[in-house]
């Protein structure tokens, strides 16, 4: 199996240690001592005739981490479960878990327990922006 760096991988602005022009950001992971070991990093669009600072930089910067720090402590095999669309799959199916239950409901048949049927439509919410 293909070896990674373990998370959780933290988000630093990099005007906050170097170049305070940029929106630049640093992608790292502290080792057991603390140290910060640079992973990765993202950079802010500029050209010639531009330096666009519309905080996309910082925004990349922190999906990324936190995708990485999701698989990392979720999956058994983070680069396999990297590899689809994991989180796709997983909204669907909780979808058709909420509409199987309402179905359930209209039929009078057993529903998914209220606590689970919480976290259900919680999770779809959040998915969906709501």
């Amino acid at each position: 199996m293909t070896k990674h760096t373990p998370g959780p991988l933290e988000v630093i602005q990099a005007s906050k240690v170097c170049n305070v022009q940029k929106e630049d950001c640093l992608i790292y992971h502290r080792d057991e001592k603390g140290v910060a070991l640079h992973i990765a990093e993202t950079y802010q669009y500029q050209n010639s005739d531009h330096n666009i600072a519309d905080g996309s930089s910082i925004a990349n910067a922190r999906l990324i981490a936190a995708s990485y720090n999701s698989y990392d402590k979720h999956c058994k095999n983070p680069i396999k479960c990297a590899g689809g669309d994991l989180l796709g799959e997983l909204l669907e199916t909780l979808i058709m878990m909420r509409d199987a239950d309402e179905d359930c409901k209209k039929d009078g048949l057993a529903r998914i327990p209220d606590a689970a049927r919480r976290k259900i439509d919680q999770a779809i919410a959040r998915a969906e922006g709501l």
